[in-house]
């Protein structure tokens, strides 16, 4: 079987729970030595929040999976990590059926990328309706690898 030289793709990792209530820590710098360690290229960081985008070769599953292995080893823990290239994430915003809501109450619109196929709408429902962004949400939309939880102005979405 021949082998598939894989693009430098954009990737967007979404890191979860790290850096909440004092649990999961990991430094801003720690994160972007951590990823040009394994090869990512153009780490940028976003506050220390847990948020990386980067330049690598690969797919999805298998980036975060290099990204996690790192993490565990380095850190001793392995946060769930969702990997999206920068593609998918500006179709999520310009998918979003919440417009209003992005530009006039930001604050409390929540988009999920799925963690699991498995997840049941109403499952996400419950588990972010106690978000304090969330108390306004009145509707769930889910799209593939994504779901937005927001507030249909005029009963649209």
């Amino acid at each position: 079987p021949r082998q598939l030289a894989w693009a430098v793709t954009t990737f967007v990792a979404l890191l979860r729970a790290v850096n909440v209530g004092g649990n999961s820590i990991i430094k801003k710098a720690a994160l972007k030595a951590l990823c040009e360690d394994i090869g990512f290229t153009e780490v940028r960081t976003l506050l220390q929040s847990g948020n990386v985008v980067f330049r690598a070769r690969g797919r999805d599953a298998t980036v975060a999976k290099h990204l996690g292995d790192a993490i565990a080893s380095s850190h001793g823990f392995r946060p769930v990590i969702v990997v999206r290239t920068a593609k998918e994430i500006a179709a999520a915003i310009g998918d979003n059926p919440f417009p209003e809501a992005a530009q006039n109450d930001p604050g409390h619109l929540i988009v999920v990328s799925r963690w699991t196929n498995r997840e049941r709408p109403d499952d996400v429902l419950r588990e972010y309706a106690t978000h304090p962004n969330a108390q306004r949400a009145n509707e769930l939309v889910s799209r593939p690898r994504t779901r937005f939880l927001g507030h249909a102005v005029s009963g649209r979405a």
